[in-house]
């Protein structure tokens, strides 16, 4: 029972159950078609080099082509009268038999390459899409590193690091068991000697070895996002960083990562090292042993050529087999933690399904008796809010931070989902199949107007390639967001690249761009979450001029905290501490804060 709870735990079968969850049905299928061609690479790799052998051994005892036999009858085969011209082609022969043979092997590599950084791909994809489907939320409370680190380079970890490893492994073991076996018939005491030599010291290699790795393993794991972080302060922070002359701290913050990163691999690299240096000294303790074997069991140095012969040839391919089976089990300890990373949680398949149908909204928008608290929170922040808006209607929400206006609108968006209560749309409530059909009539204008480092074009047709855009209602988007003017200005029109996060526009320019892309995706309901915050008063005020001016039946919600963006409101919501304390009219407004 021992040994078969040992086997149970077994590093290689361990890893490969491991594996062969991650993988789809389809992708295990084609690793046992990888399987079987690494298989017929070994044994042609093996065949190859046993035709050594005969050929050092008729190099030395000419009698062997001479006399009766299978090098005899090989030579009368091909027409040779000469030992000489015969060696010869024996030579040239084994020579274009290792060229094939190596051949084969090479495009069995190829193979394996191919399907190991495939599997790459399609883990990177999964994982995208298994961040993806956990919502906003998991996206609100997770360092963006984190995410980035396990999406961009986990996938490949993995693949190089674990897959490679255990396909290498099983290759060279192979060819380790038939060269082994091909010794056993060759000379079985040779075979128990030379056993009781290489077993003992990769055993040791490897005991000495493993722990270590494995902790370097975690270290990178942790070491990488913190320093990914790092580097993400330093750009998307530069402005700051550069007019607080903070420079060397966030320098010095990464650097001091990347020196312990580098740490690990130094040691990784020595470790990995160790295995070609010990395996250099097993083979010549295996020749010690060839002679110890030879001399006190056997007479005439034409026994001992031929035990030399025998080792020199396995040697050749066993001692380099032993020591990418023990790299591949340290490089699998070593990049182990990719693989609890890609087990954490379920990787799916495809991105959740988002469908769309038909949804009216020709009247209203109704808030029913709606409450949401985050998880863990000790307080609601949104509280029975009742409200009713009607097509058409522009609504100003104002409050203090903390007071449930970014929760409303993101329950509005539906990326929070209400505890108690729920939104209804012409009196029919929105249930989670809606999110897809409700989505689609809103667009979405935030205060920092997320943009995509490619075209005008490409920012304003959102996620649309050049093919897909629809050029007409482009044009109806920028005639609407007032953007006629400004495009018209730039050297390439609306093929000018806007630079990584909009970097080459003003913010007033970034805010229309937001207009525009929901304008061109027709929404019906826009959101503005304190969109003019960060404008100076002229831009605001043509901002506000540009939402004046859309269509009357467009249902407008504005988040903001100067009054004057609410101007063109036809009510304004107060909120505090997530409850709806008062509605006001924007004359009633402004005078109440004349008075305070």
């Amino acid at each position: 029972m021992k040994y078969f709870s040992n086997l149970k735990n077994n590093l290689i079968l361990l890893t490969l159950r491991r594996i062969g969850r991650l993988l789809t049905p389809m992708e295990r299928n084609r690793s046992i078609t990888i399987a079987a061609y690494s298989l017929i690479g070994a044994i042609i790799d093996v065949a190859g080099l046993s035709l050594i052998i005969p050929v050092m051994m008729a190099a030395n005892d000419p009698g062997l082509v001479m006399r009766p036999g299978p090098l005899h009858e090989f030579m009368l085969f091909s027409g040779f009268q000469t030992y000489e011209s015969y060696m010869v082609f024996l030579a040239i022969l084994l020579l274009l038999t290792f060229i094939g043979k190596n051949a084969i092997v090479l495009l069995t590599n190829a193979l394996q390459s191919r399907f190991i950084y495939d599997i790459a791909t399609s883990l990177a994809q999964r994982q995208f899409m298994k961040y993806y489907n956990r919502g906003y939320s998991y996206f609100k409370d997770t360092n963006s590193a984190d995410i980035a680190n396990n999406v961009l380079n986990i996938p490949v970890f993995f693949a190089g690091g674990v897959l490679a490893s255990i396909i290498n492994f099983l290759s060279e073991f192979t060819v380790l068991i038939l060269i082994i076996v091909s010794v056993a018939i060759a000379n079985i005491q040779l075979f128990g000697a030379l056993l009781l030599v290489l077993i003992p010291c990769g055993f040791m290699i490897y005991g000495a070895t493993k722990n270590r790795l494995y902790a370097i393993g975690q270290k990178q794991l942790q070491l990488g996002y913190i320093t990914l972080q790092r580097i993400n302060q330093a750009v998307f922070g530069y402005v700051d960083v550069r007019l607080t002359n903070k420079e060397s701290f966030f320098m010095n913050a990464y650097v001091k990562e990347q020196i312990l990163m580098n740490e690990t691999h130094k040691t990784k690299h020595v470790i990995n090292m160790i295995p070609t240096r010990a395996l250099e000294v097993i083979g010549v303790l295996g020749i010690v042993v060839i002679f110890i074997h030879a001399f006190f069991t056997s007479e005439g140095s034409t026994t001992v050529f031929e035990f030399v012969t025998i080792f020199a040839a396995a040697a050749t391919r066993v001692l380099p087999s032993l020591n990418r089976c023990l790299t591949a089990v340290m490089g699998m300890k070593s990049q182990m933690f990719a693989l609890e990373v890609l087990e954490e949680g379920q990787l799916p398949t495809e991105m959740t399904k988002m469908t769309t149908h038909p949804m009216d909204f020709e009247q209203s928008i109704e808030f029913k008796n709606m409450s949401f608290s985050f998880h863990g929170g000790n307080r609601k922040a949104l509280a029975a809010l009742n409200l009713v808006v009607k097509k058409g209607e522009r609504i100003g929400v104002i409050g203090e931070s903390g007071s449930g206006k970014t929760t409303m609108m993101n329950l509005l968006l539906r990326f929070l989902t209400e505890n108690e209560g729920g939104i209804y749309v012409d009196g029919v409530k929105l249930e989670a199949e809606d999110t897809a059909s409700w989505r689609a009539k809103i667009g979405y204008v935030q205060q920092h107007v997320f943009l995509i480092d490619e075209s005008l074009r490409q920012n304003i047709a959102f996620g649309e390639s050049l093919e897909e855009i629809d050029e007409e209602r482009l044009i109806n988007a920028i005639e609407q967001a007032s953007l006629r003017e400004f495009v018209q200005s730039l050297p390439h029109g609306l093929d000018t690249q806007v630079g990584e996060m909009g970097a080459r526009l003003s913010g007033g320019q970034r805010q229309r761009i937001g207009i525009a892309r929901a304008l061109y995706y027709r929404s019906s309901v826009l959101v503005f979450d304190e969109a003019t915050s960060a404008l100076d008063s002229e831009t605001e005020n043509a901002i506000t001029e540009s939402i004046q001016h859309l269509q009357d039946d467009m249902t407008i919600f504005v988040v903001a905290h100067r009054i004057t963006t609410l101007r063109n409101c036809n009510r304004i919501l107060e909120l505090k501490d997530g409850k709806l304390v008062h509605e006001w009219t924007y004359s009633d407004l402004v005078h109440e804060k004349m008075l305070k």
